[in-house]
This record gives C-alpha cells, structure tokens and sequence, in this order.
C-alpha cells in the first residue's frame, strides 16, 4: 500500500503546475528589474531637493499626469495622429526599399542606375528636407508621411541588398541545376535567405520612422506627439512633456515587439547565431 502512495506521489509530483523558480528565472528579473532600478534612482533624485521639479519631475508625478491626460482625452488624438503617419510612412518607405533592394541585387543594370542617386539621397538628412516638402507640397499630411517613408525605405533598401548579395552561389547553381527558373529561384532561395536582414531592417525602420517624425512634427505640425511635446516645452509643463516623451517610448516598444513577433512567426526556421555568456 505504501509503495501505491508512493507512485502516486511521484506521478503527481511530475505533472505540470505552478513553480516560482520557473516565472522568476534570472533572464525574466534582470528584465523586469533594471527599468524598476532605474524608476527608484530617478524617483530618489527628484524627491532628494536635489533638482527642481519643473527640470525633473519624479516618475510617479509624471505617469499620473501621464494617467490623467489619457483619461480626459487630451493626448489620444495626439497618439493617433502620429501613429497613423508614422505607420503609413514605415510600411510605404519598407515596401520600396524592399522592391529596390531586390532588385538591386538581382540586376547589375539597375544597381548601377541607382546607386549614385540613392546614396546622395540617403545623405540628405530628413531634416534638411522639410522646408523643400513645405514649399512643393505646404503643410498638409502629404509631406510629412513623405518624409518619414525615408528611414525605413533607405534601410529596407540597404539590409535587402546586402541579404540578397549574401546568398551563397552554391544555392543558386543547385537551383538552376534542378531545373528552377529565375522567378522560382529569387521566390524560392533569395528572398528567403535575404528574409533575415530584412527583418532587422525592419526593426530599426519603425522606430527611426517615429523619431523622424517626431522632429518633423517639432517644426511643422499643428498636432501628433511632437506638436504636444515641443507645446509642453514651451510652457514649461514638464510633467506633461515627459508623459508625452514617456508615450513615445512606449508606443516605439510595442511596434518592435510587434515587428519581432511576426518575424517569430515567419522565420520560425531561422535561428539566430551568436555568443552567449556562460
């Protein structure tokens, strides 16, 4: 009876449940607890008297205004404005940069027309081109999603080139070997081997595409974050400056994660190499 009891024991002892070594691994605590540090340190400075809070208001301060402006509506309409132009601009300048890239790497003819004009234009700080898009196009929303497609499209152009130029011969003359014509081997060998690169292009695309506009909305813009933050500025409401810079953060977190869920997904055969510390 006693050895019944027993395997019973180490059955139930072996079935899936709640463990706390398992939620509260070292990986999950250092991520969770360094932004914490850092909230505690910067909470500490503000309430030390140290600075004066109209330079540095202390976090809880700042993520109650951040609370209030949220429930009364006054920065949603900010939110959504600079979401749909950042959004618009990242997928429209993404996709060129991805058709040129590709087909930069494919054709020599083709990378030979446009290297020179695209490498000057990537030297063009967006910047610079503000007041050129405002005397072509004024101050409507044209011209600001027109100028926030250019990190993700330079990027995308630039990651798509080196992926499809990193893809070993080997794979493309066993393709043709087996009979596969162009348009099945740039479907089928290049864009997935290249698939990589772009991702991390991505990624870096949707967030520079919010700072970008961010800048444009600081110089001509009458709404969008930018407007909101460079207004708070302005009037030295720095609580409300910081949520408003808090709310960038935050947004540009949530769309890399979301960039790097779908490449999870997609490249799910892909795992990355690298080196880990012991």
């Amino acid at each position: 009876m006693s050895e019944e009891l027993l395997s019973i024991d180490n059955q139930n002892s072996r079935r899936p449940g709640f463990s706390f070594s398992a939620v509260f691994t070292k990986d999950r605590i250092l991520w969770i607890g360094s932004p914490i540090l850092i909230l505690l340190i910067w909470e500490a400075i503000a309430r030390s008297g140290l600075v004066t809070p109209i330079v540095l208001p202390a976090p809880s301060i700042i993520f109650e205004t951040l609370f209030k402006l949220l429930v009364s509506g006054e920065l949603l309409p900010h939110i959504g404005i600079s979401l749909f132009r950042a959004l618009t601009g990242f997928a429209v300048g993404s996709i060129l940069g991805i058709l040129l890239g590709l087909l930069m790497g494919w054709s020599k003819w083709i990378n030979d027309a446009a290297d020179i004009p695209f490498n000057i234009l990537r030297a063009i700080p967006t910047a610079a081109l503000v007041p050129v898009t405002i005397v072509w196009f004024g101050i409507g929303e044209f011209p600001k999603i027109l100028l926030t497609t250019l990190p993700s499209f330079t990027m995308c152009t630039i990651n798509t080139l080196a992926g499809v130029r990193g893809v070993d011969n080997i794979m493309i003359k066993a393709a043709r070997s087996l009979g596969a014509r162009d348009r099945d081997i740039l479907k089928e060998v290049i864009i997935p081997a290249a698939m990589p690169m772009i991702f991390a292009a991505l990624r870096l695309g949707v967030a520079v595409s919010l700072v970008v506009l961010v800048v444009i909305e600081m110089t001509a813009a009458e709404t969008g974050l930018g407007t909101f933050i460079i207004e708070c500025q302005r009037l030295f409401y720095t609580a409300k400056m910081f949520a408003g810079i808090i709310t960038l953060a935050v947004l540009g977190y949530l769309l890399d994660r979301i960039v790097r869920l779908v490449e999870a997904r997609i490249l799910h055969w892909h795992k990355s190499k690298g080196v880990t510390a012991g």
